[in-house]
């Protein structure tokens, strides 16, 4: 059986983590999610403080995965479906997803077998409220790096429009260390790939850093907000990506 991915701190993490953490879990099928992330990602259809295209996206996930389970075959998948929930707490259990069981527990197409399997997980989680997600919220280090970035921008302005009484040598361009270049070359391919799978919908710019970022904590656990902003300027300059209206996207989906 092919490995299935299971997706941690969905419930714990702050709302723009989550939204890069589920993006790729969102469009894959039932088979391929661990029961946890299943569970975690329904947990989320309600939780205050995410973005509309986010929650927009948790709403059909769900409806998309509660077809599938519709269409999953009574007897030994029916039960080896239902039984990778048996040892999970049961506060652990979103209303959603035990919405969903109480329609399987009443359905015609299943047969009585099936049908009491899914009442007898319905009946071990009665005693349980299903526990309540609340996103943390932090102070966004990538709204700190916009901050800084547009301060910079502004005094680069300001000092554009004021006269000049002598010319200015050309400052040296800044040598980079061959670490420093890989970084920069791992961070450039990865916003493109990321800008590419969104297409022509494209993303925030908190959220494209955050994801990067995220994807590097292994990688280059050092990497900062202003180095992910200095390579999406570079991207920009060459053509490679736009910005409009604060988001961003793959030239070539604009």
């Amino acid at each position: 059986m092919h490995e299935r991915i299971q997706i941690d701190a969905l419930r714990t993490s702050d709302a723009l983590t989550v939204e890069t953490l589920a993006a790729a879990a969102l469009r894959l099928p039932l088979g391929q999610l661990a029961s946890r992330t299943i569970v975690d990602l329904f947990a989320l259809v309600d939780v205050d403080g995410l973005s509309s295209m986010l929650r927009r996206d948790l709403v059909a996930f769900a409806a998309r995965i509660e077809r599938e389970v519709a269409d999953l075959p009574d007897g030994a998948t029916w039960e080896e479906f239902l039984s990778e929930y048996d040892a999970m707490p049961a506060e652990r259990i979103p209303g959603r997803f035990r919405e969903m069981l109480q329609r399987e527990s009443v359905s015609e197409y299943r047969n009585p077998a099936a049908r009491a399997a899914a009442v007898t997980r319905l009946e071990g989680w009665a005693e349980v409220e299903p526990e309540l997600v609340k996103l943390p919220v932090r102070t966004n280090a990538v709204q700190r790096a916009q901050a800084d970035a547009a301060e910079k921008l502004e005094k680069r302005r300001v000092s554009e429009r004021t006269p000049r009484k002598r010319a200015v040598r050309e400052k040296a361009p800044v040598l980079l260390t061959v670490q420093e270049a890989e970084q920069r070359d791992w961070v450039r391919k990865a916003a493109l790939e990321r800008l590419r799978s969104y297409g022509d919908n494209g993303l925030s710019e908190a959220v494209l850093m955050a994801g990067v970022m995220h994807a590097a904590k292994d990688t280059y656990p050092a990497l900062a907000p202003q180095d992910v902003h200095s390579v999406l300027l570079e991207l920009k300059k060459t053509g490679m990506v736009r910005q409009s209206a604060g988001r961003w996207k793959s030239a070539s989906r604009w």
